[in-house]
């Protein structure tokens, strides 16, 4: 009695649980996929790292940001100069998400993500933020919006650092602020 009381107990907290998710306001909060989104994008930015591919890279690009983005075939060469071997692993170091909702199903979101990349026995950040999905914004601006990369070794010591650090939080969903731009940035 004892073992069926267990299961029908399970099985509610189970079906409780699960039915969260088909809540509007549910999706997201209670069940966030952020990480296995980020860990998706950053396979396909380890491929062409790997490949040493910019074409590759740059179909990652949301249409706006490449509009935006100054000199993104430059920025993407210098990007793939850190990697000219392949080799390329990477540890996921944080994962933020920001967005907002209209209270009609419709949704923004960016993926705000940094990985530890490793190649060669370096070290090095990876900041990169992706709008998944823009239904209240634009719609047209949709995938990578920033890209950038700085010696791991360099976090929060170095001037470079912090310029890095500055850029990559001026990254917002509704776009750009202050010392943040669309596109590559890697502190020379």
């Amino acid at each position: 009695m004892r073992k069926l009381m267990l299961g029908v107990v399970g099985l509610a907290l189970a079906v409780l649980l699960s039915s969260c998710g088909l809540l509007p306001f549910g999706s997201g909060v209670i069940l966030d996929d952020s990480h296995e989104q980020a860990d998706a994008r950053m396979e396909q930015i380890g491929a062409a790292f790997n490949d040493g591919d910019p074409a590759a890279l740059k179909a990652l690009f949301s249409p706006r940001a490449l509009e935006q983005a100054p000199d993104i075939d430059a920025g993407l060469e210098y990007l793939l100069s850190f990697f000219p071997e392949g080799g390329v692993t990477w540890e996921r170091d944080a994962i933020g998400s920001e967005g907002e909702n209209d209270g009609a199903g419709n949704k923004t979101r960016m993926l705000r993500a940094n990985y530890k990349l490793i190649v060669g026995g370096e070290e090095y950040r990876l900041f990169f933020a992706d709008i998944t999905v823009n239904d209240v914004l634009d719609p047209e601006n949709v995938g990578l919006y920033a890209i950038g990369v700085t010696p791991w070794s360099d976090m929060n010591q170095s001037d470079a650092a912090k310029l890095f650090s500055a850029w990559a939080g001026a990254i917002h969903y509704q776009g750009a602020t202050g010392n943040g731009y669309p596109g590559v940035y890697v502190p020379e």
